[in-house]
């Protein structure tokens, strides 16, 4: 795909587990870009997990510093950044991503996202039972709709296909 495809931050929406991170880091890669994950960041800034800092800070908290990472990691090209599956909600980070990024709206279905998140890290928000993450697509859509691409995340390769694709599209 060529350099110039487009000249903005490419960042990746969608819930927990839709796979972020993983094809984030394989479009980074294969685009020659920089990688980068906002959770992995605030980690980094805060030096505790997300699951800590929601425990010790509350949401608002984690929201606020997100923000700040978001403006960061969407502040120069060639970059593909994974936001942590609420930062899109949040209407400040929406209007800076929508400004300044190419957004895609990664999605996969509940069942498919289940069967990740099964024995994976922590996820705060998904804690509150078994309709949680039900209730977070519910919550979610409306807003990561908002996104400039859409996308089903499938394999790997079929997925960073349809992101090339729909990236040139919407370049011309």
């Amino acid at each position: 795909m060529p350099d110039d495809l487009t000249e903005k931050c490419i960042v990746l929406v969608g819930l927990p587990g839709v796979g972020k991170t993983t094809i984030g880091s394989a479009l980074a890669e294969r685009l020659g870009y920089e990688f980068f994950d906002s959770d992995r960041e605030i980690e980094r800034l805060s030096g505790i997990t997300i699951a800590e800092f929601f425990e010790r800070r509350g949401e608002q908290s984690f929201r606020e510093l997100e923000r700040e990472v978001v403006v960061q990691l969407i502040s120069g090209i060639r970059r593909v950044a994974a936001l942590g599956g609420g930062a899109f909600v949040d209407p400040g980070t929406r209007d800076l991503v929508k400004q300044q990024a190419t957004s895609i709206w990664l999605e996969a279905s509940l069942d498919t996202i289940r069967s990740r998140l099964q024995g994976g890290p922590e996820r705060p928000l998904l804690q509150r039972g078994d309709s949680a993450l039900d209730d977070l697509a519910k919550e979610r859509s409306a807003f990561y709709a908002e996104a400039d691409i859409r996308i089903v995340a499938g394999a790997l390769e079929e997925t960073l296909q349809a992101i090339e694709k729909a990236l040139r599209e919407l370049r011309y």
